[in-house]
């Protein structure tokens, strides 16, 4: 097959091309192409290119992350899984979309949330020094509204399902989506409070402000992130451990073990007391009591 040129691109089916098939700088023209369906059809072939060799997709990151700013979410979709694929292989080529990575994850369409978080996770995993100058954004994801996207439907769904069960699918995919994307920013910043805990700091607030809600996942990363911080910073999470006390009944047992872990690195003797109601607590699991008990005795040393 001969090389395609940049009109011709979207006469290639991206389910049966290779590498050898395709002209990579008449791909790149492609993705800015004024046509959505011709730069949806070049970030298709990319992504394809890019599942079977990454490093031939390198030369034409720096066009899909211009695509991050992208008004048509087909295009927008389609880019990210393409980045995907080279951030697992390639992370190092992504350090500048970081920025409008993290923007994504806050993205209007929970699919676009989802395809962003796709690209974050293993960026996050190997260098979560570059997402430290991006924590207002991600702490502004955790502290968003999950919105119910059936009740932004203007008319019913069509299909062969009732309409009760469509709005409930609907509505439930994309709550699993941004749930999914929200987790994702949560570990991120768990991640940069690992690396560079003074970076972290000042948003101590933010952290405290999340350790009073219900979803578990945000309690429990909000306080690993607040012990990494006060491991070496134990004077900036003071104001945390009243909300960290309150967190050590109603939640599961995942969150309350990260409650107690960082009331012990915070070192204050107020966490005494309800960290001696967990170890008594017959019906807790019995780690968390003995993690309790010994955080508790650690604590109360000196008092």
């Amino acid at each position: 097959m001969t090389h395609a040129t940049a009109d011709d691109i979207r006469e290639l089916d991206p389910d049966e091309i290779t590498p050898a098939d395709v002209d990579i700088e008449h791909v790149r023209a492609a993705l800015t192409d004024e046509e959505n369906l011709v730069r949806t059809h070049a970030a298709k072939i990319a992504g394809t290119l890019a599942n079977q060799d990454p490093d031939v997709v390198v030369a034409l990151v720096p066009t899909l992350l211009d695509r991050l700013a992208e008004d048509h979410s087909v295009v927008l979709k389609e880019s990210l899984t393409a980045l995907a694929l080279v951030a697992d292989e390639r992370p190092a080529e992504l350090a500048d979309g970081v920025p409008a990575l993290v923007d994504l994850l806050d993205h209007d369409l929970p699919l676009v949330r989802t395809f962003a978080a796709r690209v974050v996770r293993p960026l996050a995993a190997e260098h979560p020094e570059w997402f430290a100058t991006e924590l207002d954004d991600l702490l502004a994801t955790l502290d968003g509204e999950i919105t119910d996207l059936v009740e932004e439907l203007e008319e019913p769904p069509m299909g062969g399902l009732s309409t009760f069960e469509q709005y409930r699918a609907i509505g439930e995919e994309g709550r699993k989506r941004q749930l999914a994307a929200r987790a994702v920013a949560a570990n991120v910043v768990v991640a940069v409070a690992e690396a560079d805990s003074d970076a972290v700091v000042e948003h101590v607030p933010e952290l405290v402000d999340l350790l009073d809600g219900d979803d578990t996942l945000l309690v429990a990363t909000s306080a690993d992130a607040i012990a990494n911080v006060a491991e070496d910073h134990p004077d900036a999470a003071t104001a945390a451990v009243e909300p960290l006390c309150a967190c050590l009944d109603g939640h599961d047992e995942t969150a309350r073990a990260s409650a107690v872990a960082a009331l012990g690195f915070v070192g204050d003797d107020e966490a005494v007391g309800p960290l001696r109601e967990v170890a008594n607590d017959e019906e807790a699991d019995e780690d968390l009591r003995a993690l309790a008990a010994d955080t508790a005795d650690w604590l109360d040393r000196d008092a």
